[in-house]
Parts: C-alpha cells; sequence; structure tokens
C-alpha cells in the first residue's frame, strides 16, 4: 500500500503544471550579486533548469588601457623623445592614427604648410599587420619604449624614415569571446574544467554600439541547488575568466528557469 502511495505520489508530481519564472538583473559592474526577496521557493521534488533569454549593454570594452597606451617618437633624430598617451578606449588601426596625428598636431610636429603627417599608422589587410611609415629623415619611432608595440605586432625596435610593417599580426582585439557565469548552474565546463558559464558569445556590433544578445535556440542547465534561491551571483568575463571592464555600462539580463 505504501508503495503504490508513493506511485501516485510520483505521478501526480509529474501531472502538476510546469513552473516558470523570470529574472531580470541589472548592473553597472560585470560582477555583482543580487538578493532575491523573498526567497524564490522550489519544489524539492522536481528539477529545475536556467537558460539566459537576452543580455543587454554597450559596447565598451577597451582594447587601449594604461598597459598599452603609449607612443614614444622623435622629431629631430633621437636627440629629445616625446610620449604620446592615447585615452583608455576601443579602437581600431585608423582611430589609433588619428589620435596620434591630432597629438603630432598639438605638439607642432607636422608640416602645417602642406596639412600633411610625417608619420603614418595604417594596416595591410593582406597580412593582418600594422604599418608605420615614416616621411621625415629626422623622425623615429621607438618601439621599445611605446607600450602600444604589442598591439601593432611590433618588436621592440626604433624606427627610421621608410615603410616598416609589424613582424605579427595586429592583436586589437584582446576578447575573443564574452562568459556569463551564473553561480547557481551545474553541468558547465571550461577548458576542461567546471565552471558556472550559461552563455558565452562575441558581439556584432561596432564598438560604442549597443549589445542586444538574445539566444536564438535557449540553452538550459540544471540549477545546482535545491530548496530556496536566495542569491544569485553574475560575472561577465573574457575567455581567460578575467573580468569585462564595461566602463560603467548598464549591463541588463534576464535569465528563465523552469521546472524540468
Amino acid at each position: 500500500m505504501e508503495g503504490m502511495q508513493k506511485v501516485l505520489e510520483e505521478i501526480r508530481e509529474l501531472l502538476l503544471p510546469k513552473e516558470n519564472y523570470s529574472l531580470v538583473l541589472a548592473s553597472t559592474t560585470t560582477e555583482w550579486s543580487t538578493n532575491i526577496s523573498p526567497p524564490m521557493y522550489l519544489n524539492p521534488k522536481r528539477n529545475y533548469e536556467l537558460a539566459l533569454v537576452n543580455l543587454e549593454t554597450y559596447y565598451s570594452i577597451p582594447n587601449i588601457d594604461s598597459t598599452n597606451n603609449t607612443f614614444v617618437y622623435s622629431p629631430d633624430g633621437g636627440t629629445t623623445w616625446k610620449t604620446i598617451t592615447l585615452p583608455t578606449g576601443s579602437y581600431e588601426i585608423d582611430q589609433i592614427n588619428a589620435e596620434v596625428q591630432r597629438h603630432l598636431k598639438e605638439n607642432g610636429d607636422w608640416n602645417s604648410g602642406t596639412q600633411e603627417y610625417y608619420m603614418n599608422i595604417a594596416a595591410n589587410v593582406a597580412t593582418l599587420r600594422a604599418v608605420v611609415e615614416i616621411t621625415n629623415a629626422t623622425y623615429r619611432v621607438d618601439i621599445a619604449a611605446s607600450l602600444i608595440h604589442t598591439t601593432l605586432g611590433f618588436s621592440p625596435q626604433t624606427l627610421g624614415p621608410g615603410y616598416h610593417e609589424g613582424e605579427n599580426p595586429v592583436n586589437i582585439l584582446s576578447v575573443n569571446s564574452i562568459l556569463v557565469h551564473c553561480n547557481i548552474i551545474n553541468g558547465s565546463f571550461l577548458n576542461g574544467g567546471r565552471e558556472p558559464v550559461i552563455y558565452s558569445f562575441f558581439p556584432n556590433v561596432s564598438p560604442g554600439e549597443k549589445i542586444i544578445e538574445s539566444p536564438n535556440n535557449l540553452v538550459y542547465l540544471p540549477l545546482a541547488i535545491g530548496g530556496n534561491i536566495q542569491r544569485i551571483d553574475i560575472r561577465l568575463t573574457d575567455q581567460a575568466c578575467n573580468l569585462l571592464n564595461l566602463r560603467g555600462e548598464t549591463v541588463s539580463l534576464r535569465l528563465h528557469i523552469r521546472s524540468a
């Protein structure tokens, strides 16, 4: 009789309507905790799973910051050296060139008569390498002292007049993938180790534009906890689990929890 009662209870549980919960979380940081009040009750007799429904923010991830933002040059054959510091931001090669040339103009190190610059930074799209071209015989670039040399793909050296192409491809993108971590899920692995990554993607917009990421097919992963949900921790990282720097932009995302 007791066995029959247990079977009937299991059948009853299976016939109950599916449970669904939607959670919208937002923050101006890329690592935050949200307390659920009152706690979300989950039936201990059921299994639950979670998926990311959408994520919204702005593409403000910098690829130029204090680790790679200086450009050192000499206008007089190496007698004096000047350092250009680029503001933290999201740059492409053309924008790096424009910022460097803006400083050259401010420093008076350009041809004001013909409105021409003696140094130009460009990209060779065929080789994926950066090019630095110097057209004045007295100008030099100390790539070794310029923190930006790794981004441009140059080995440490001093560049004189002429056409110079980097030895390595441009390393303009430090983030290859954005990972969304959620502490209450299970069944996720990163590089062979357990890591609570609910979703990963790369923005399909240009820097400064709005990111609206909505998966076409939701991927549900089992919850790692049972009973009540009192707190949810979210982290946004790159592929190496380094926290993203969105420079204070608001991140909002929606999660869906359902009974399996």
